[in-house]
């Protein structure tokens, strides 16, 4: 249709697509870029575009569990994003103090899960932040249809730490409260350094490129590859 340019935003899912797309074309390809807007930063080399400002909103839900279950004595187990890389479980799971982080490539033996499970067992609060990859394959393949904060619950209680009428262990689902969150002020400068690299990096001739912004220091475009 005559254009000359093409952007692809999104994250990791995106980024491969774009790839893809511009291999697809059978003539010449247009310019081309890719800006990562990931909250999990899960494409290499760049802090992606809302990452910052999802871990802001993701700590502020995990932390307000925390005190509900430090004020309940509950124990909470948290499901937050993380498919692949875990690094917005991980950050939220820092920031807001939680006693475990699960990430989305871990697979715990029997006897760590008994390890686990006797340990919250003598606690009388706790918070668990478990990414939504973790065990992805192995609970598609028992076709349980559990989310992974409800798997990793099951696991639990198959080693003594079932929820009871005076301990309750809790299972949170997957929690989307980030969707439309406002953008915060080091995401809102990113995204703009971000376009003003790539039209100067199109205005001195390069194509197949993602502007990086690492720090205040470290930013610059590199090529898909």
């Amino acid at each position: 249709q005559g254009f000359t340019h093409l952007v692809c935003v999104g994250g990791n899912g995106t980024f491969e697509g774009a790839r893809a797309w511009l291999e697809a074309f059978e003539g010449p390809q247009p310019s081309s870029a890719f800006i990562n807007v990931s909250i999990d930063n899960d494409v290499r080399g760049d802090r992606a575009i809302g990452f910052l400002t999802g871990v802001e909103a993701g700590a502020t839900i995990a932390r307000g569990l925390y005190e509900d279950g430090y004020t309940h004595k509950r124990i909470y187990i948290l499901e937050m994003m993380g498919n692949r890389s875990g690094r917005h479980a991980l950050h939220c799971g820092v920031a807001s103090r939680a006693h475990l982080i699960v990430l989305p490539f871990f697979s715990f033996p029997e006897e760590v899960l008994k390890e686990i499970a006797e340990g919250l067992s003598k606690t009388e609060s706790a918070l668990v932040v478990v990414a939504e990859g973790y065990e992805a394959e192995r609970r598609k393949a028992e076709g349980r249809g559990l989310t992974a904060s409800a798997y990793f619950q099951m696991q639990l209680a198959q080693h003594g730490l079932r929820d009871q009428p005076n301990k309750r262990v809790i299972a949170e689902p997957f929690s989307r409260y980030l969707r439309g969150v406002r953008p915060g002020f080091a995401d809102v400068s990113a995204a703009y350094l971000k376009a003003s690299l790539l039209f100067d990096a199109w205005d001195a001739g390069k194509s197949h490129i993602m502007p990086y912004v690492l720090a205040t220091h470290d930013a610059g475009v590199c090529p898909f590859d």
